[in-house]
């Protein structure tokens, strides 16, 4: 009997064995794959945001603007879906954003052309005055312009008695800004070709006047025409007349003279009236003509524009080709603060009077340099004259 039950505890062993090994190699499995995701988790730590990503998450929309569903809010989650989705390439504008875009264009291109229409028919005067100089001038095919006004009349009318033996004046378009101005002229030099703006504004008005944007309206309305332009400043000694070396450049756009690092000189610029030229002028009456109209930048346009044309030329904006004209002969006041033995080594066609602060205090100076072609009484100092025009010949350069 006992071996029997012996025999029976025996038999149910070696029956359960096979199933208590299994259940315990799968209980050996579980712990191990526990251990292991636990290490994985200890060792691994959480992937941190790529500075894309940061970029893209600072820019996501938050979730109470989820249900807006107005164009505006469309546009920007397109945005950032296309930086999320399509990390390797540029953000996609909508095409809504795109189309705004290019009607803004479209609507600036025809008010400049609109604007461009009115200048040419507000200007057409000064146009019809510019032709006949062109017919009649077989030697050179520019018209020379300058601007006065009651500050620097008495400039324009000592350069205009250091010119009267240079044959320019018949080329010549003078342009006056008020009525003292203008009445000074027609008195002092009766035959000079004169356009005249503002004409019944006294001078005490005319600070208030903005003429930097319409002395580039001018001479867009000249480009624009087919005329050539020497624009020049009659605070300036011209010991020659230096037009007909300019005959073999008409193959260049402009030729400008740039003081040395530091700003292009429009005592004296010459234009010739290309396409490129033409565009140049258009864009840069554009940019000047923007600031004029803002209220905070009205103070200082003339050196605005002059900083703005120095950087357009400095670039060859639109490719325009220009020629540098040397320092050694179109020159600025800077010639006057040279030394003796430095002044033998320049050879000077036109000296600008400037870098001098005070209208009185280049006047002095010219009178100290002999430089000043009017007698007390306003009339042409024709013994000065005469002596200076020897001093320096027609130098091609």
């Amino acid at each position: 009997m006992m071996r029997s039950a012996r025999s029976f505890k025996m038999s149910v062993f070696q029956n359960l064995t096979p199933i208590l090994l299994v259940l315990f190699f799968i209980l050996l499995t579980v712990i191990k794959r526990t251990g292991d995701k636990e290490s994985r988790n200890e060792e691994e730590p959480l992937p941190t945001l790529t500075d894309r990503q940061k970029g893209i998450q600072q820019f996501e929309i938050p979730k109470e603007d989820k249900d807006k569903t107005n164009e505006d809010e469309i546009a920007k989650k397109q945005v950032t879906v296309n930086k999320v989705n399509k990390p390797q390439g540029p953000a996609l504008i909508s095409l809504d954003t795109l189309q705004e875009q290019k009607l803004n264009n479209y609507k600036k291109a025809i008010e400049f052309d609109d604007h461009l229409q009115d200048t040419k028919k507000r200007f057409a005067d000064i146009v019809r005055l510019a032709e006949p100089i062109l017919n009649s001038n077989k030697n050179w095919k520019i018209v020379l312009l300058t601007f006065v006004d009651e500050d620097n009349k008495v400039f324009a009318n000592s350069w205009l008695c250091n010119t009267k033996y240079l044959d320019l004046h018949s080329s010549l378009i003078i342009v006056t800004h008020g009525k003292e101005s203008k009445e000074f002229m027609d008195k002092t030099w009766p035959g000079i070709r004169r356009y005249t703006l503002e004409p019944n504004v006294p001078v005490q008005d005319l600070r208030k006047v903005q003429l930097t944007p319409t002395k580039l309206q001018i001479i867009n309305a000249l480009l624009h025409a087919g005329i050539n332009v020497l624009l020049l400043d009659v605070e300036s000694v011209w010991f020659a007349n230096p037009l007909p070396s300019f005959k073999a450049d008409e193959g260049n756009d402009m030729l400008v003279n740039f003081a040395p690092k530091s700003h292009v000189n429009t005592g004296f610029l010459v234009l010739f009236a290309t396409e490129r030229t033409t565009s140049f002028w258009a864009t840069l009456y554009g940019k000047l003509r923007s600031l004029a109209n803002d209220s905070t930048e009205r103070i200082g346009l003339e050196t605005r524009f002059e900083s703005l044309l120095h950087s357009l030329l400095s670039s060859r904006f639109g490719g325009v080709a220009i020629r540098e004209l040397p320092i050694v002969s179109y020159t600025e006041g800077m010639w006057y603060m040279l030394s003796p033995e430095e002044r033998k080594k320049t050879r000077p066609i036109v000296i600008r009077n400037n870098y001098m602060t005070g209208f009185a205090k280049r006047i002095d100076r010219a009178m100290q340099w002999k430089h000043w072609f009017t007698l007390n009484n306003g009339t042409c100092d024709e013994n000065r004259i005469k002596q200076m025009i020897q001093v320096v010949p027609i130098v091609t350069v």
